[in-house]
């Protein structure tokens, strides 16, 4: 195999794989830092508690509590023509918020299910909370 064939080769199965992360609705911590970093193309949502945020955020994060009595209604509330990333501490919620953001109509939603957890662990930018 020829060195640009196996360049063209490399190329088309690392794209491939972010194709189909991104299909199924999934972003991974690289892609969701690359995309912040070049201007995000849509609204950060973090899920967590008030007590988790107050350990930090990613930046650009807006915050809708998955567990406060109203989550439903704020959910239903956003325009369902933006893109949505959505992020908890460790997927769970951002799952079922995906989910049912789907059944509202939401189209383009993105889970990165690593959340707040893996973000810090790898060392990406934090955005402390001021209160």
């Amino acid at each position: 195999m020829t060195r640009l064939n196996l360049l063209f080769f490399s190329w088309f199965i690392l794209s491939s794989c972010s194709s189909v992360s991104q299909q199924n609705g999934l972003i991974s911590a690289e892609e969701l830092k690359s995309r912040i970093e070049a201007g995000l193309d849509g609204v950060l949502i973090d899920l967590r508690t008030p007590a988790e945020i107050a350990k930090g955020m990613i930046p650009g994060s807006i915050v809708i509590d998955y567990r406060a009595d109203d989550f439903a209604a704020q959910i239903q509330g956003l325009d369902k023509e933006k893109k949505y990333y959505l992020y908890c501490h460790s997927g769970g919620r951002s799952a079922r918020a995906k989910d049912l953001m789907e059944k509202q109509g939401f189209q383009s939603i993105l889970d990165y299910g690593g959340g707040f957890k893996e973000w810090s662990s790898l060392g990406y930018p934090l955005e402390n909370v001021h209160n």
